[in-house]
């Protein structure tokens, strides 16, 4: 769980540097009015979409971290590190 926690923090942090080097950069900066229009289009929706993504990392990554300190102790106390479920591979039927 630590590992998915910290991949998640760390998503938030590399979205939110990808947003900050958009906002930095010009869509005029392309060349042709119908490459700045369709650049700055995408401009604003990348900058929506990839905002959102590291919004919800971030949400996520918070209540990962919340839930293993609530409940850290009875996962030692069993023995385990995580609530990861044993996965039993289903066997694969050749034909």
């Amino acid at each position: 769980m630590s590992s998915l926690i910290t991949t998640l923090q760390q998503a938030k942090e590399r979205m939110s540097n990808a947003n900050n080097a958009l906002k930095n950069s010009s869509a005029t900066d392309m060349g042709s009015r119908d490459i700045d229009s369709a650049g700055g289009e995408f401009q604003d929706r990348w900058e929506y979409g990839i905002g959102k993504i590291a919004e919800f990392s971030g949400t996520v990554a918070d209540g990962l971290s919340k839930a293993k300190q609530v409940y850290g102790p009875v996962w030692a106390s069993s023995g385990s590190s995580s609530p990861t479920p044993s996965v039993q591979r289903i066997p694969r039927r050749i034909s």
